[in-house]
């Protein structure tokens, strides 16, 4: 980059998010970028990151205030966009956008009645439903929901989730069906029952502007941690023009901007593609993307700053986060010696890079 180069001044607002230590390592490959974060947590190991230039701690709020003080950094900061990285301030401030004094320097997002049918799975279904895009059978659960119009098993899972697998069961019969709705007497939660799918677990990671993908990629779960609905450990990027396809069907049918994590499965007994549910925010495996040559967190920034970014061809690549990597190693020590790929194919080369964050995470632990 040019000495005389004007910097990109970017504000994430939501810093809270546990996303925030993913959407830093990104931003951290380019060195046009001043990165400020503000967080409702003010005892956050990232605010020790060398790449984020200044933390700013303000309490949890009202989304009124939350916005005031946005507005508040966005002048003392002279900033140049803003980049909410979660679902919660993605959609506040699409919800809101009257209330910030640049709106013009939000990144570029659906519609919030679009943002709402995506991120409630339920709505998605019927919405998929509507436009003919492949999907499991979906129910919604209520007390009197009949059972003999159910094929076992299912999935159940909340209406609306952050992802990690939290609250979803796998139910494999009427029995274990009566079981979870007598545990879920009050139902204050909305649940869906899904058809489940048996088959692999893959992703469509997407940039999109006014419903057209202008960058992606496709990964292929391969590792996974205790929790067998929860986030994947490690991925294989890979070319598949039919997830490609089903994904721009269901991008452009919801006019998407912005990113997406598109979950799909292959069903093994119908030989077809079927889309799962929706990531309406940035994902947990950025940096795979990142290795795999697409950095969409600098996309996005660059989307909104200099107009449609090309998609570049990305590399077949595997990645393991930390936790990845050491599976990795125990399921056979000899791959210690493959240095190479762990710098290269892994999360550790960051945590090396930037190590303050988990250095006073280690310290700050409680071990009793």
């Amino acid at each position: 980059m040019k000495q005389n180069q004007p910097k990109i001044h970017v504000l994430i607002p939501d810093g809270e998010s546990h996303l925030l230590l993913e959407v830093i390592n990104c931003l951290s490959e380019s060195d046009c970028l001043v990165v400020t974060v503000m967080s409702s947590k003010q005892d956050n190991p990232m605010r020790f990151s060398r790449y984020i230039d200044n933390y700013s701690y303000y309490p949890p709020s009202s989304v009124e205030d939350w916005i005031g003080y946005i507005n508040k950094e966005v002048e003392k900061r002279e900033v140049d966009v803003i980049m909410p990285i979660f679902e919660t301030g993605i959609k506040a401030l699409i919800a809101n956008r009257q209330l910030i004094n640049c709106s013009d320097k939000l990144l570029d997002w659906p519609s919030v009645q679009n943002f709402e049918t995506a991120i409630n799975k339920w709505k998605l279904y019927l919405h998929m439903s509507q436009y003919g895009i492949s999907c499991p059978k979906t129910y919604l659960l209520r007390r009197d929901t009949p059972i003999d119009t159910m094929d076992f098993p299912l999935i159940v899972k909340p209406t609306k989730g952050f992802g990690g697998g939290l609250e979803v069961e796998l139910l494999k019969d009427e029995n274990e069906f009566k079981e979870f709705l007598e545990r879920k007497t009050e139902m204050e939660t909305e649940f869906i029952a899904q058809e489940y799918v048996r088959g692999e677990d893959y992703c469509c990671n997407v940039l999109c502007l006014d419903g057209e993908i202008l960058n992606y990629t496709v990964q292929k779960g391969i590792m996974w941690g205790a929790k067998r609905f929860g986030a994947q450990l490690g991925q294989e990027f890979i070319y598949n023009d039919e997830i490609l396809k089903i994904s721009s069907e269901l991008m452009k049918s919801l006019s998407w901007s912005g990113v997406a994590c598109i979950d799909i499965r292959f069903d093994e007994n119908e030989k077809e593609y079927k889309i799962i549910e929706i990531n309406t925010r940035y994902w947990r495996s950025l940096v795979g993307s990142l290795v795999s040559g697409v950095n969409f967190p600098l996309l996005s920034i660059l989307m909104h700053i200099k107009g449609r970014q090309l998609q570049k061809p990305y590399k077949e690549v595997k990645f393991f986060n930390l936790k990845g990597l050491v599976k990795y190693i125990r399921n056979d020590y000899r791959n210690l010696i493959n240095l190479r790929f762990i710098w290269r194919n892994t999360a550790l080369k960051y945590a090396i890079l930037d190590p303050m964050p988990m250095v006073y995470k280690f310290f700050t632990r409680k071990w009793i």
